[in-house]
């Protein structure tokens, strides 16, 4: 009788594989390089778990445990960099700017650049090309 409730349990669990240290530094790397060339596109905890078929949760913990910061956060660094390269070096729109790094949104881009930079991209901009 345990045994059959055991196996109605079975597909409700999740299990953790044991993965060494070093394994784990590898597979972030191997998760940031496809941050870092994939950054223009939807990213989300859920398209990792599907390209790297591991789970979300795990996922996220691996970036705060190796990074220090949410998965989130981190793809908001990435493309607030990439946009403040465009906004200091070019006179490409803001809006056009936004949508090439990857946000769907100006609202959401202005909102993250904010919080990453405490200046609006248009301060921004006014800053660093008057340099």
């Amino acid at each position: 009788a345990i045994g059959l409730m055991m196996l109605d349990l079975l597909p409700l669990l999740t299990f953790k594989p044991f993965v060494p240290e070093s394994d784990t530094t590898a597979m972030v790397d191997e998760i940031l390089n496809y941050c870092q060339e994939h950054y223009q596109e939807p990213l989300s905890l859920q398209i990792l778990a599907e390209t790297f078929h591991l789970s979300r949760g795990y996922i996220s913990q691996l970036f705060n445990r190796k990074i220090n910061m949410s998965f989130s956060y981190f793809v908001n660094v990435l493309r607030v960099h990439k946009a403040s390269a465009l906004i200091k070096n070019s006179d490409i729109k803001i809006v056009d700017i936004a949508e090439a790094v990857g946000y769907g949104s100006l609202r959401s881009f202005n909102r993250a650049f904010m919080e990453i930079t405490n200046s609006t991209p248009t301060e921004y901009r006014k800053i660093y090309q008057k340099k």
